[in-house]
């Protein structure tokens, strides 16, 4: 699938109640959701980030990536993508089961196949290495290298 086209939209997504974490009290999660429009057709996700932290489908946010970048619409800072994105299919079998298959690859915008490739960042970052003591003792969070760094590269842009 050839894409041709990404839209992103940020949406507030309020909770139920007010979820307290170590960070503060917070009364909504701000959601970035994804259109991807390509040669098959479109469709829509959500994307927080790539890697394993997410909660989120890594390959909506891969497919994102691979789009921004290749548009030359964003520079990407963190570490190689697993190169998991693809179109899938569910087909439903006799019994009510279902198989899911890979039809199709996602390609960039300059054709690379990103399920074959992945995509590595412009700048490579690696992720910070959770050290968890398991005392249960609270932890001071330690600075984000991959978020600092694409903090500086912003900042540069805009001075």
């Amino acid at each position: 699938m050839q894409l041709t086209g990404v839209e992103l939209v940020t949406v507030d997504v309020p909770f139920r109640q007010a979820i307290d974490t170590a960070m503060g009290s917070h009364r909504t999660r701000s959601v970035l959701f994804v259109r991807v429009v390509g040669d098959l057709g479109e469709g829509w996700g959500e994307c927080a980030a790539l890697g394993e932290a997410t909660s989120v489908d890594p390959a909506v946010a891969e497919v994102a990536a691979a789009a921004l970048q290749g548009d030359k619409r964003a520079s990407l800072v963190g570490e190689r993508t697993y190169g998991d994105a693809s179109v899938l299919r569910p087909i439903t079998m006799d019994d009510g089961s279902a198989i899911i298959l890979s039809v199709a690859k996602y390609s960039t915008p300059l054709g690379k196949k990103i399920q074959d490739e992945a995509v590595t960042p412009n700048v490579v970052v690696a992720a910070n290495q959770d050290n968890d003591d398991q005392t249960g003792a609270q932890k001071t969070p330690k600075p984000d290298d991959q978020l600092t760094k694409a903090l500086d590269i912003l900042k540069q842009k805009n001075s």
